[in-house]
């Protein structure tokens, strides 16, 4: 069968087409690689504008240990999320409160808190790690809440929402609390609980008692008090009325008044009248030196108190530190290290038993057992002494310090005697930004720093514990302000 054209060459023409087909390859692949090669430069580019990493080793691994791993610890303060907290339904024309959370805590701070939300104003605030608002609304439906967290490195964003619902709210109950059994001339105090917690307010207590006089209140609370005293014994009736302008609500309550009798069994049982004991309140030594003051609660009959120091919780070894009147004790001048305190009242016949035990450390971190880490900016201890020795146990999240350098010059840290691994030791400026991080032993970071505020952490990673103090060292340009201090 011939051609219908002259002179065509299918083999020729099929080899040329070929060809041109893997000419034609080739140049999207070239194309394709040149693509591929700028996108890779420009997302390292971009890479490296916004985030900067260090790669931590274990710190304290041995032979024995498990393999060390490689890790990639980012301490940028870079911001993963903010969340918002709070109610999610109401009623209008109440105040409602709202909590705006950023994660992780190594967060750099200050950071600024944009709220918007429907109906209201826009409303901006530079906190910590933390930051609430306060709105009410007028109009009933579902009300969006946005806020909007900016640090120098990033910004993220939370949403929320709302459902009120408009009208007016009745009470529904009124319960009174107070005293069952009493005596004359004495006071007792009753109070009125309305529900439910969204009733519509103002409301109207109307207070009635045997014996007592009429009293009307009207206030926006959701409970309110009142005191009676009774003259004459017997069965003394309370009647409570609640209303917000609906249906009214009544709650009773009755008290038994009755006189106080001697009664020589119960005097001889609590025979002789020693004193009862006092109570030991929490030691406050934020600043953490030598100094701090030892308070405890007036006991009854007591006619003088005794203060013991021990420096273990069991009171093995004791001193007596104070006997006197006082409901409280300077201690000065201590020693690095722990101290525990307890106190007894005594009278002419006697010592009551001692009291519950408080402990508080000299020249040590600041209650250990508190996790600081949702806010190192106002749980920072110190102001240290430039050139004096702190300790503390890195057995939570974060342990910060504080300390001012009065003039521009050098700053040194150093971090020693503790043991385990997943420690990181930061030098941060006034805004909590870091100017200074090391993450292996021996911890020792050097800065040429201005004037201002400093603030020293240890950071220590999930799973670690110990019972062994490190030693914590900040040198800094200070005024003289006494022994150890200033350069």
């Amino acid at each position: 069968m011939r051609l219908p054209v002259q002179g065509w060459q299918p083999q020729r023409e099929g080899k040329e087409m070929k060809a041109w087909v893997c000419l034609l390859g080739v140049a999207i692949t070239v194309v394709l690689l040149v693509q591929g090669v700028v996108s890779v430069v420009s997302h390292q580019a971009s890479a490296s504008a916004f985030s900067t990493t260090m790669r931590a080793f274990e710190a304290g691994h041995t032979g024995s240990d498990e393999p060390s791993v490689d890790k990639i610890y980012s301490p940028t303060g870079y911001m993963d999320s903010v969340t918002v907290s709070g109610p999610t339904a109401g009623i209008v024309q109440t105040d409602y409160t709202f909590t705006a959370t950023v994660r992780p805590v190594t967060a750099a701070q200050p950071i600024t808190y944009v709220w918007q939300a429907t109906g209201q104003k826009v409303m901006t605030h530079t906190r910590c790690l933390t930051d609430t608002v306060t709105f009410a609304w007028s109009t009933a439906g579902t009300q969006a809440i946005t806020v909007t967290a900016t640090n120098r490195y990033n910004r993220v964003a939370g949403v929320y929402s709302i459902a009120l619902t408009g009208g007016f709210s009745p009470l529904i109950s009124v319960t009174v609390n107070g005293p069952s059994v009493g005596f004359v001339q004495s006071p007792y105090t009753f109070v009125a609980t309305v529900s439910p917690v969204t009733a519509t307010r103002p409301i109207t207590y109307a207070w009635q008692a045997t014996g007592q006089q009429d009293a009307v209140t009207i206030t926006n609370a959701l409970s309110h008090t009142v005191t009676y005293v009774w003259s004459e014994t017997g069965t003394q009736t309370i009647v409570v009325t609640a209303t917000n302008d609906g249906r009214p609500v009544t709650g009773v309550h009755s008290i038994s008044i009755g006189r106080r009798q001697v009664n020589l069994p119960l005097v001889l049982r609590d025979w002789p009248p020693i004193p009862a004991t006092p109570k030991l309140s929490h030691i406050d030594n934020a600043d953490i030196d030598g100094s701090y003051d030892v308070p405890w609660s007036a006991a009854s009959r007591a006619e003088s108190y005794v203060v013991e120091e021990a420096t273990d919780r069991l009171f093995t070894v004791t001193t007596q530190v104070y006997t006197g009147t006082s409901t409280s004790h300077l201690i000065s001048g201590q020693t690095d290290g722990w101290y525990y305190y307890r106190v007894k009242a005594c009278n002419c016949w006697g010592c009551s038993s001692w009291s519950n035990v408080e402990g508080v450390g000299a020249w040590y971190e600041y209650d250990p057992e508190y996790d600081d880490s949702n806010d190192v900016c106002s749980r920072a201890n110190g102001p240290l002494v430039s050139g004096r020795r702190y300790h503390g146990y890195p057995n939570d999240t974060w342990d910060c310090f504080k300390f001012h350098q009065d003039s521009d010059g050098d700053i040194e840290v150093e971090l020693a005697d503790h043991v385990g691994r997943r420690v990181y030791l930061w030098l941060l400026d006034e805004n909590m930004n870091p100017v200074g991080i090391d993450d292996s032993s021996p911890f020792r970071i050097q800065y040429a720093g201005p004037e201002g505020q400093y603030y020293v952490c240890i950071y220590t990673g999930s799973g670690y514990t110990t019972t062994t103090p490190y030693a914590l060292t900040v040198t800094f340009h200070q005024a003289q302000i006494g022994a150890g201090a200033g350069w």
